[in-house]
């Protein structure tokens, strides 16, 4: 039978388990007690002044609800941290190991999974106090591993994490339809990817910092764009097609100021349908207007007229507007 007694300070006389002998008739023997100041020691991770990562011993220190013997928490019970936090669940040599329940009180956040050495380690399910969800795996404390995150503005994440961020290779869906499939580092699109847009449109290339840059190829119902990017715009060498003309366009696209800094086609090569081309520079871009006269040596057909919108060729032949470049 489990007896159970209830503790306060003046029949201890000591709060530190580090100096409490047990105060019970027989330490060996399964007994139930309430209250009792306990702690304990955890291994963790921190970064000193010289950035260098270091092992610390962290004081967990309360007071323990539960199953005792040895001198120390047995099976499974209750501990009620001095910080206000509360852990319940499986204990394995004085420190919390298998399945428990964790409740950050001070941040409102809650953990319901596995614990190793007093860490959150293994699979879990994280509630954070803003109504994010996160359910997957855990390593020394943190989110590490493969899951999946549940954002309460509609976002949903699944694939790889490295300390809480969006590391790795995974595929994150926004709430507003739109698909991303790729590569992340500290939660930002980073590397190769493909991203769907829910109006048809499609992104497939390199990413850096969230933004598409690098080589990439842009695809609409109208149109298909392949060449370099920077900060999310074409920039550089590429090549405009489009579908409903058959007109291409092969040369240079830079970032102009002049509206909403984006790019536009400047100089290259323009191939017709019925055979001719032209070589040269597209000049004199006019904000009302949007006219772009060519100007350089090569044949141009005479039914052929350039119009430019927001930076880009439309019309006939058509082209994209800062709309449709997300």
């Amino acid at each position: 039978m489990i007896k159970t007694r209830k503790y306060n300070k003046k029949q201890l006389h000591n709060k530190s388990f580090k100096n409490y002998k047990g105060g019970l008739d027989e330490p060996n023997k399964l007994q139930r007690v309430e209250d009792v100041p306990y702690s304990y020691f955890i291994i963790t991770e921190q970064t000193n002044k010289s950035n260098t990562v270091i092992k610390v011993n962290v004081k967990m220190a309360g007071k323990y609800s539960g199953p005792w013997k040895f001198n120390m928490p047995y099976n499974t019970g209750k501990f009620t941290l001095d910080t206000g936090a509360i852990y319940e669940g499986q204990w394995l040599n004085g420190v919390p190991n298998g399945k428990g329940v964790y409740n950050f009180t001070r941040t409102g956040n809650k953990y319901i999974g596995n614990f190793q050495d007093g860490h959150l380690d293994g699979n879990g399910k994280f509630f954070f106090n803003n109504g994010d969800v996160y359910e997957g795996q855990f390593k020394n404390g943190a989110i590490n591993g493969y899951g999946t995150f549940n954002y309460i503005n509609g976002n949903v994440y699944e694939g790889q994490l490295k300390n809480g961020l969006l590391n790795g290779n995974g595929v994150l869906t926004y709430g507003s339809g739109d698909k991303y499939t790729g590569e992340f580092k500290n939660n930002r699109r980073n590397g190769y990817g493909v991203i769907k847009y829910i109006n048809g449109h499609q992104y497939e290339g390199q990413w850096l910092n969230g933004e598409k840059h690098g080589i990439g190829t842009f695809i609409t119902k109208s149109r298909e764009y392949t060449g370099m990017w920077k900060n999310n715009a074409p920039n550089g060498e590429g090549q405009m097609t489009f579908y409903k003309t058959g007109v291409i366009l092969k040369g240079l696209f830079r970032t102009t100021q002049n509206i909403n800094n984006v790019d536009i086609f400047t100089e290259g090569t323009a191939y017709y349908t019925d055979g001719s081309t032209y070589t040269g520079v597209f000049i004199d871009y006019e904000k009302d207007h949007g006219i772009a006269n060519p100007e350089g040596e090569g044949k141009l057909a005479d039914n052929y007229k350039f119009n430019i919108q927001y930076g880009f060729i439309y019309g006939d032949p058509v082209g994209i507007t800062d709309t449709e470049l997300l």
